[in-house]
């Protein structure tokens, strides 16, 4: 008579099978999402769909001066930091003393540097 092989021998069978056609192998038949790990990836082709364009206000304004169109967003962004700067509590001002040390910095240098070529002619 025919003898059944054993569970353990199907189960080595199962795991060739499974390294010779590149397939996952599992031994505790669970879920484990190859099924849509195998799909196509859809990426592409949603990006492709939907437009790369992007439109905001802004560019539109930028495009069409002569339409003289307006940013109802942005009116009330400046109209809120005006009113932040009225009560003191806008940005400060940019600090003028670095960029004078800083031209300070430059003088010197050029001063040092005629100094030194008239000390060479001399």
């Amino acid at each position: 008579m025919f003898k059944l092989p054993s569970k353990k021998r199907l189960q080595e069978v199962a795991t060739v099978v499974s390294r010779i056609f590149g397939t996952t192998f599992n031994v505790d038949c669970r879920r484990n999402g190859n099924r849509i790990l195998r799909q196509r990836f859809r990426g592409p082709a949603i990006l492709d769909y939907y437009s790369r364009m992007d439109i905001n206000p802004k560019t539109i304004i930028r495009s069409f001066p002569e339409l003289k169109l307006s940013d109802p967003v942005e009116e009330a962004r400046k109209a809120d930091v005006d009113r932040r700067r009225r009560r003191g509590k806008g940005p400060p001002a940019k600090s003028k003393v670095k960029k004078e040390a800083k031209t300070a910095q430059k003088k010197l240098v050029k001063l040092t540097l005629i100094a030194g070529i008239l000390l060479e002619i001399l």
